[in-house]
């Protein structure tokens, strides 16, 4: 939820419903590469006390989100879609 702040923030200089925002802060940048971003880390610092915990966390937080973004993508996009029909050209 930390992560759409700066996502709905980004959006600040434009003329972008709040909808879209939160939207966008939901389904935008998720953080996959953490996992890499992690074994970097540990690689650079040589070895951190409980890296393999802070490990197991972090992944198993990213596959919960993986999860929790895919089973609500379909009722949000319906939801998105109600609110905001298609412009007829």
């Amino acid at each position: 939820m930390l992560r759409m702040v700066p996502v709905v923030l980004s959006f600040g200089f434009f003329k972008i419903d709040f909808a879209t925002r939160l939207f966008y802060g939901w389904f935008g940048p998720r953080g996959i590469a953490s996992i890499l971003y992690i074994l970097i880390a540990v690689h650079q610092l040589g070895g951190v006390e409980g890296h393999e915990t802070i490990f197991s966390v972090a992944s198993l937080t990213i596959v919960l989100s993986i999860f929790l973004h895919g089973f609500s993508a379909q009722p949000l996009a319906i939801l998105y879609a109600k609110s905001h029909p298609a412009e007829k050209s």
